[in-house]
């Protein structure tokens, strides 16, 4: 559904959707799909993947949905490059640097 959305009409309320569904008493959605539907529209420039990952920490720091936040935000890591070259984006962070920060900042 999300890549045929190509003008990133349905972000908002399928990225809201899928949080939800992924951070419910039941685990009704793992996070892949989660994953998949923001890398999609981060890389159209509808969504942003730092909200996601700043709302995972916001979780974790506040000890709600913590087992889901964290394989969330292992996900969402893992869309970060490895390395960055010429043709990444101004805005990317590589897979090395997001990690330092978030053990400096945040002890993880």
């Amino acid at each position: 559904l999300a890549h045929s959305d190509s003008k990133g009409v349905m972000a908002t309320r399928l990225l809201d959707l899928l949080w939800r569904m992924s951070h419910s008493q039941l685990g009704v959605l793992n996070s892949g799909a989660l994953k998949e539907t923001l890398a999609h529209y981060d890389s159209i420039g509808c969504a942003s993947k730092e909200a996601f990952l700043h709302n995972c920490l916001r979780n974790i720091k506040d000890r709600s949905s913590v087992p889901t936040s964290i394989r969330l935000l292992r996900d969402l890591i893992e869309l970060d490059p490895e390395s960055l070259n010429a043709d990444s984006s101004p805005s990317a962070v590589c897979r090395s640097v997001r990690l330092s920060t978030l053990d400096a900042e945040y002890h993880l």
